[in-house]
């Protein structure tokens, strides 16, 4: 569940927050929703995946307010139905919204905002919002599951106007995931603490509560351990059903759990790299979270079946990680695994550049496919390769003695040369190869 003016990290890169922070683009990748039905991962048998472009949602330059308690919205703020419909219709939009008509987004949305305008002291009645909207039974579940489906359709809501067009309906989005976060919702304290690690706020007070409740929650699945009575009674007793949903269970738990340890390996990289000189240990420190995540080491992929929202910067920054520790094995293995099996755009790229030796075939094929997929680190790859094809061909290629072919094909090179330069940023110093 999109650039930000941010640095860029890594061994391989200026220190900074990791690139994967800078240009996530489908829903999960900010707002992590276990209760979509749907995996965020591209298919795996994409290939240049252009079909993937009509998913993506920019996330637009964003202003925080001071503080997620007192209300920073108005009743107009809420977006009309129009807008709404074709949020809903958009594939990246939850699939656990599949059954919200834009009429019934719009009635809950301009509900929630009217109570709470309404509050006398918005931060310590804001339970009253809830209880009103409980009330009206928005979901066909009943008791506790109602509750849960509330919270998961406010939180899915929120998401998908977090991602959505620029605008004053990202103060009411946040307002939303901030009123969750003080109900202890999970994957709205994971979504906050993205948020406020991306734009760089970690330390500021309005991101306090989630960020709070997010080390609580990472000291929890660090020292969780499933019981084995809970297991064993699972497969004794219970209709097909019951056993389809305790799995079902299971599997969120499990993404959970793999979305938090990311989570927290990212922060501790994004501190790391924010000093004078990032230590060794830092990055330690940030894979034993990337690991957990996985479930080992990339080498040995064990846990190869589990997806989760943030696998993919989990695998890229993992990779990192071991370049600055010398591991390159296990870099590439996560670079690999990240662009083979999850059709990543910037592991592809640094898979080709740095496991594949440049006069292998498969190097340019892979960095093409990266590129006409935007990630620029293969773009100005693609643009350095162009420009020493050209560079070679003017110093080994005699004019008139080439033959109209080679002559054809030195042109192209040059068209296709100056195409990447275009798109490189930044361009290449200028060196008479024209």
């Amino acid at each position: 569940m999109k650039a930000l003016p941010l640095r860029r990290p890594s061994a391989l890169r200026p220190s900074g927050l990791p690139r994967c922070l800078l240009q996530e683009s489908s829903l999960g990748a900010i707002i992590p929703i276990h209760h979509s039905g749907a995996s965020c991962v591209r298919p795996l048998s994409s290939t240049a995946s252009r079909q993937d472009k009509s998913r993506r949602i920019a996330v637009p330059r964003r202003k925080t307010a001071a503080t997620f308690d007192v209300p920073q919205f108005t009743l107009r703020d809420v977006p009309p139905e129009p807008v709404l419909e074709a949020m809903l219709a958009h594939p990246a939009t939850p699939a656990y919204l599949s059954g919200m008509t834009s009429a019934q987004c719009h009635s809950l949305l301009l509900e929630y905002a009217s109570r709470t305008l309404q509050l006398a002291d918005p931060a310590r009645d804001f339970r009253q919002v809830f209880q009103a909207l409980l009330k009206r039974g928005r979901r066909a579940e009943e008791g506790p599951d109602q509750t849960r489906a509330l919270h998961a359709t406010l939180h899915c809501i929120a998401g998908m106007l977090v991602q959505g067009p620029p605008g004053p309906v990202y103060n009411l989005a946040l307002h939303i995931l901030h009123a969750l976060v003080k109900l202890d919702y999970a994957p709205s304290v994971l979504s906050e603490t993205r948020i406020a690690l991306v734009s760089r706020k970690v330390d500021q007070p309005q991101f306090a509560p989630a960020v709070e409740r997010f080390e609580r929650l990472v000291k929890s699945m660090a020292a969780y351990r499933p019981s084995a009575s809970k297991t064993a009674k699972k497969g004794k007793s219970g209709s097909e059903a019951d056993t389809a949903v305790g799995n079902k269970a299971d599997e969120e738990e499990a993404s959970l759990r793999a979305n938090t340890f990311t989570l927290k390996g990212l922060m501790i990289v994004a501190s790391n790299q924010d000093r004078p000189k990032p230590s060794p240990e830092g990055y330690r420190e940030a894979l034993k979270y990337f690991e957990a995540a996985v479930g080992g080491s990339p080498t040995k992929s064990p846990a190869s079946s589990l997806r989760f929202d943030w696998q993919i910067p989990c695998m890229v920054e993992m990779g990192h990680c071991y370049v600055a520790l010398g591991a390159t094995e296990k870099a590439h293995a996560a670079w690999k695994f990240a662009a083979e099996e999850l059709d990543d755009k910037d592991a592809t790229a640094l898979y080709a550049l740095h496991a594949l030796q440049p006069d292998e075939p498969a190097r340019e094929r892979l960095l093409l496919k990266a590129a006409v997929n935007d990630s620029k680190l293969a773009v100005d790859e693609m643009n350095r390769v162009y420009h020493e094809k050209v560079a070679n061909q003017m110093e080994t290629g005699v004019e008139g003695t080439q033959g109209e072919g080679k002559k054809w094909d030195r042109l192209l090179k040059k068209v296709v040369r100056d195409e990447w330069e275009k798109l490189a940023s930044p361009p290449p110093a200028a060196n008479g190869s024209k």
